[in-house]
């Protein structure tokens, strides 16, 4: 059963101006391993910062929808909080979410069930989208 739903779409130019920004505010928002992959050849590449970003927008987005689905919504948390939960990882079947279950039950307060993140990623020179499916059952 799907209980939540996400997408987002972001110009990459957004985060050309992130390459001078100073570390501590970019890892915020960006694991060092999504750092590393965005500056992996040797210069900066806005558009891997953005598509990675579109990623943990649409997982709050769908994870927002599930939480409002479990009747879970006692508290709230900012997008940038749950960033820190979230890392986009490459894969040989394609990209992934590593989500940090322990750090939203805490933020959140509550206890969450199994669900499966499916997250799927896209990119042209001025515009990437993400878009994530959060699956499982209520009251798992």
């Amino acid at each position: 059963m799907i209980l939540g739903i996400g997408t987002d779409i972001v110009n990459p130019t957004r985060f050309v101006r992130w390459q001078h920004y100073s570390a501590e505010r970019v890892l915020r928002v960006f694991t060092l391993q999504e750092l590393e992959v965005s500056t992996a050849s040797g210069k900066f590449v806005p558009e891997k910062l953005a598509v990675r970003f579109a990623a943990k927008e649409a997982f709050y987005k769908a994870f927002s929808a599930m939480l409002v689905g479990l009747e879970k919504t006692h508290k709230t948390a900012s997008l940038l909080a749950v960033c820190k939960a979230v890392e986009v990882v490459a894969s040989d079947w394609g990209p992934q979410l590593l989500i940090n279950w322990e750090y939203l039950q805490e933020l959140f307060g509550c206890i969450l069930p199994k669900v499966y993140v499916h997250c799927s990623l896209a990119h042209e020179r001025e515009m990437v989208v993400a878009f994530v499916i959060i699956d499982g059952a209520y009251g798992s």
